[in-house]
């Protein structure tokens, strides 16, 4: 499966790149995460641990995953691979 997620912003390219990329301050900024933890850093991204809440229906649900990230600073794209 992929899944692209695409919004319109009315930001400076660099100023929203810089906010999706540092995941980590993601709680800070997105209501429903509960947690970002780099579990190792590379240059290029690394391998990040998230847990958020997800509504479905009438429930919040707590949902965790680990993923790998990449981030190509040149096409400002930050990509995710669920491991």
């Amino acid at each position: 499966m992929r899944t692209v997620d695409e919004r319109t912003v009315s930001a400076a390219p660099d100023l929203v790149f810089q906010a999706a990329v540092d995941v980590e301050r993601w709680p800070e900024i997105l209501s429903h995460y509960r947690h970002v933890r780099m579990l190792e850093r590379r240059a290029d991204g690394g391998v990040v641990e998230m847990s958020a809440n997800r509504p479905f229906g009438p429930l919040n649900w707590p949902t965790w995953w680990v993923s790998e990230m990449w981030v190509d600073a040149g096409r400002r794209e930050v990509r995710y691979h669920h491991i």
